[in-house]
């Protein structure tokens, strides 16, 4: 590490505010995007109207290195840093200083729903576009401003309250002004050193303790202010990109793994420091990336019912297929037949829970061959499978993922904008088999639940799971009977079609 001084200091909140939107502290463009709630910006401003500490600020000092800086904080525009010869980089603390600025000036995106209630003193978030007037309710933007504050207390005044109650307000509404100018931030200033310095200081001295997740890390270790490119940005874009197959809630690690095999090297053992030595072809590498993620997204769709990334049975698998298609843009159908196979035959035999990480090293490899079409199949594949159903409905579990996407590709329920939905008989207990019906679209649970209230047969129950003679058992009352009977129909249709597929 280069030489680095380090100095913890306070400051009172309008001088730290005031530095900020004039553009001396600066947060770099690397940093994480604004993620807070709600309800983190009221708990934040709670804190401080009861004097509590919120963490202190990091800030840095290069060596020599300049960074592009955000220029809008909060819906505040920022004036231009570069002309502060003192500038420094705000490190940690940008999610509470987004916060602040946001509510307490004018023009802020909360500035007209953050309150706080005289009669109980609590912070309160208020949606609306403009200006809430109760005699009881203070606009904390308002309340950090002397001179706003004077016409709040002339226009309560002027009201129609009793007099105490005025005396009552008018002095709580000056404490929290007093509360709010004399509040002190604490920070600690970092001078000196480079940017994978910096990084090292962010995760030893964050204030929650909490490390920069990889894709920032590596965001800001292979930051070039020349170039518009954010790696974190692309991992988000990704996400964004995959709402159509109901994937955007896929883990960002995931997507960085996909980066991982890029650097030639089973991705289970990636690390920031592989892409870092590629850091030149990683605008290119992510484009790729972007491009092989939603091939295996709809691949999974389509090929195999995974219509949702809840019913993903192993993240590992996504990253596979990625890699597939980094070689393959438009597979055959005897590729195609065969990765549904390799997908089901890892899904149904557990394998990335029963396989240890030597073994599956060594299957990486050889799935990147038959990517490459140097061997006939991506894994040797054995009869070990088990068929047998899961005790509960769970999509936390593999299992319970394999009988409802196995379900799905039965029936052919993969269509454009499918949605997930499971619906659960009424007082039969917990989900399981025997008593859910997998839907994919709101016509389809108009559809199951029409027949749970009428009991009326039609042929498109079969697509869930449900025979004439089950609807005729369920209808006569004996539901016990009826969840034991399609229970063991269901696991013997699941596993004809696997077998089918896995077997021919």
């Amino acid at each position: 590490m280069a030489k680095m001084t380090i100095k913890a200091n306070r400051d009172y909140i309008t001088i730290v505010l005031d530095k900020v939107t004039g553009g001396e502290y600066a947060i770099p463009e690397f940093q994480r995007d604004f993620i807070w709630s709600n309800r983190a910006i009221v708990e934040l401003f709670d804190s401080i109207i009861k004097g509590y500490p919120i963490g202190s600020l990091i800030l840095w000092k290069p060596e020599s290195e300049k960074f592009k800086t955000i220029k809008d904080i909060g819906g505040i525009s920022i004036a231009n840093s570069e002309c502060y010869a003192d500038e420094m980089y705000i490190l940690d603390g940008r999610q509470r200083i987004t916060a602040l600025v946001s509510v307490l000036y004018p023009n802020g995106q909360n500035y007209n729903h953050l309150y706080i209630d005289l009669d109980d003193m609590r912070i309160l978030y208020l949606n609306g576009k403009k200006s809430i007037v109760k005699a009881n309710l203070l606009k904390l933007g308002v309340a950090y401003d002397t001179y706003e504050l004077v016409d709040f207390l002339e226009k309560l005044k002027a009201s129609t309250l009793a007099d105490t109650l005025k005396k009552e307000y008018a002095d709580r509404a000056k404490k929290v002004n007093k509360t709010l100018l004399s509040y002190e931030l604490g920070y600690i200033s970092v001078h000196g050193g480079f940017i994978n310095d910096a990084v090292e200081v962010f995760s030893r001295l964050n204030s929650k303790s909490t490390p920069i997740s990889p894709d920032y890390m590596l965001q800001a270790l292979a930051y070039n202010p020349d170039s518009d490119f954010l790696f974190a940005k692309e991992i988000s874009a990704i996400q964004l990109n995959l709402q159509k197959y109901n994937f955007q809630g896929i883990k960002r690690d995931v997507l960085l793994r996909c980066a991982y095999t890029y650097a030639d090297i089973p991705f289970i053992d990636g690390k920031v420091e592989n892409l870092l030595k590629m850091k030149d072809e990683l605008q290119l590498i992510m484009t790729q990336v972007a491009e092989n993620v939603t091939l295996a997204t709809e691949f999974l769709f389509y090929q195999c019912g995974v219509i949702d990334y809840r019913l993903l049975p192993y993240a590992y698998q996504l990253v596979m297929l990625a890699s597939f298609f980094r070689w393959n843009k438009g597979p055959r159908p005897d590729q195609i037949k065969e990765l549904k196979k390799w997908f089901f035959y890892t899904t149904y035999s557990a394998y990335f829970t029963n396989t240890s990480l030597s073994v599956i090293r060594e299957d990486i490899r050889r799935f990147t061959d038959y990517a490459k079409g140097e061997v006939s199949t991506p894994i040797e594949y054995n009869d070990e499978i088990d068929f047998k159903i899961p005790d509960t409905l769970n999509l936390g579990g593999v299992r319970s993922c394999a009988f409802v996407i196995s379900t799905i590709l039965q029936h052919n329920l993969q269509k454009d904008n499918a949605h997930l939905e499971i619906i659960t008989m009424p007082h039969t207990g917990l989900k399981n088999i025997g008593n859910s019906f997998i839907c994919t679209s709101r016509e389809d649970v108009e559809t199951v639940l029409s027949w749970l209230t009428e009991k009326k047969w039609i042929k498109k129950l079969y697509d869930f799971g449900l025979t004439e003679n089950l609807a005729k058992i369920y209808g006569e009352g004996e539901e016990e009977r009826f969840m034991e009977l399609r229970t063991a129909y269901l696991a013997e249709q699941e596993e004809t079609f696997m077998k089918a597929l896995l077997f021919d």
